[in-house]
């Protein structure tokens, strides 16, 4: 390779997170001492970022995700992080979770990592696991089983949007008996409720205030304790009510906030109380049941951990 020609091998690479071997084969040679040095003299020049022990990345502003495949590997994301996303638990979790061939928690750039270990007959098997972005992620019925398999009575909040189809081709892979009897059993659970509409653990809350001022000091105090990833204010809204026996009426702002579940009962109703001048304010709770996943990721980035 042409002097020069070597880190624009780097940063021209779709990948954001690159081992010492994965730089060599860009730069079409073994690793040898001087790969290591040419690496160090771009690091010095802040070209490239190094993660962690043979670890790299164009930038501070790499793929967690990727990431998470790379640490060990083979591993791939699975469990919470998948069950999250897709709406099968409602708890939100910051760790990233991965299956791979050994157990252990580590954090980088504070970012925790969890990987559970899988017996290699199913964490190499391909079934139900996509590649995304350079990153291997289970679908969510591989996610479900990887839970299983792991934690044999976990608990999951909606199993109706799962494809049942798909569990059960993935399941033989896992040559566990005990855990079949479970699928089948959590499968028939399932169709007896009937359908019923999908749901994830976002919530819009409804929220009134005697004016747009008051609004804003509630939007800025929730966005800033990351209790809402967004706030939507309708200045003018006029509202019919009763109380203490009289009919009343008043114009008022109404805040729709965009939220988690989990977050309303303990942490987002008692900061709302803290500042409203109501003496029963208004906070309502409705589920958002689909919307773009990538919204409902960022809603997720954007608020507290559970």
């Amino acid at each position: 390779m042409q002097k020069g020609n070597h880190l624009s091998a780097i940063l021209r690479s779709s990948k954001t997170v690159f081992t010492t071997k994965d730089i060599a084969l860009l730069w079409h040679e073994p690793v040898t001492s001087a790969t290591r040095v040419r690496l160090n003299y771009y690091l010095r020049k802040g070209d490239l970022y190094r993660i962690r022990k043979g670890l790299y990345a164009k930038s501070r502003d790499y793929d967690k995700l990727e990431l998470a495949t790379r640490i060990f590997t083979p591993s791939y994301v699975s469990f919470e992080t998948v069950l999250v996303k897709e709406g099968l638990i409602f708890q939100y979790y910051g760790k990233i979770f991965a299956a791979s061939y050994i157990t252990r928690e580590i954090t980088v750039d504070q970012q925790t990592y969890s990987y559970r270990k899988i017996k290699d007959q199913v964490l190499t098997n391909p079934t139900g696991v996509e590649h995304v972005n350079e990153t291997s992620i289970a679908t969510k019925e591989r996610a479900y089983l990887d839970a299983l398999y792991v934690y044999a009575d976990y608990h999951l909040d909606n199993l109706r949007s799962l494809n049942w189809e798909r569990v059960f081709e993935t399941l033989p892979i896992y040559n566990n008996q005990q855990m079949a009897r479970k699928v089948t059993s959590a499968y028939k659970a399932t169709r007896k409720q009937g359908a019923a509409p999908m749901t994830t653990p976002y919530i819009i809350v409804l929220i009134t205030t005697p004016s747009e001022a008051v609004g804003r000091q509630l939007a800025e105090a929730l966005l800033a304790g990351k209790l809402a990833a967004c706030v939507n204010i309708i200045p003018r809204v006029d509202s019919f009510y009763a109380w203490k026996g009289e009919i009343q009426n008043d114009q008022e702002a109404l805040l729709v906030v965009k939220s988690r579940l989990d977050l309303f009962e303990d942490r987002l109703v008692p900061a709302v109380k803290a500042l409203h001048p109501y003496e029963v304010p208004e906070i309502i709770a409705l589920p958002i049941l689909m919307g773009s996943k990538s919204y409902l990721d960022w809603i997720g980035e954007e608020t507290l951990p559970g």
